[in-house]
């Protein structure tokens, strides 16, 4: 077994306390960000519109992503740390990654959009 899934490194929580942390503070900016970005739009294309409400749509998945990662590391760990702890940990690294999905997105949006 590993050293990191060893029963008393497994106690301490160091990985669903610090995507708690983080994606508990990126929530409210996140939230701010998805109601400004309506007004981004004014001066777009007529092409443009559709990239842009994509752009819109992953700026308000964020949030939500956030809210569902931090509820996701916490019940894998409780419900997956006994039973199989390689099974929880891989689910935690999995949750924790999951708000940088709608980053990404709006990152592709945005570029396509020549911002």
């Amino acid at each position: 077994m590993p050293a990191f899934l060893e029963p008393e490194r497994m106690k301490r929580p160091w990985l669903p306390i610090a995507a708690t942390i983080l994606w508990g503070l990126a929530f409210f900016p996140g939230c701010i960000l998805a109601l400004t970005a309506v007004f981004m739009s004014d001066g777009l294309r007529e092409s443009q519109i559709s990239t842009f409400m994509a752009f819109w749509i992953s700026t308000i998945a964020f949030p939500i992503a956030c809210l569902i990662a931090i509820a996701g590391i916490w019940i894998s760990r409780h419900r997956w740390k006994s039973n199989n702890p390689i099974l929880a940990l891989r689910l935690e690294i999995g949750f924790s990654a999951l708000p940088l999905l709608p980053v990404l997105l709006a990152a592709i949006f945005l570029k396509r959009l020549g911002m």
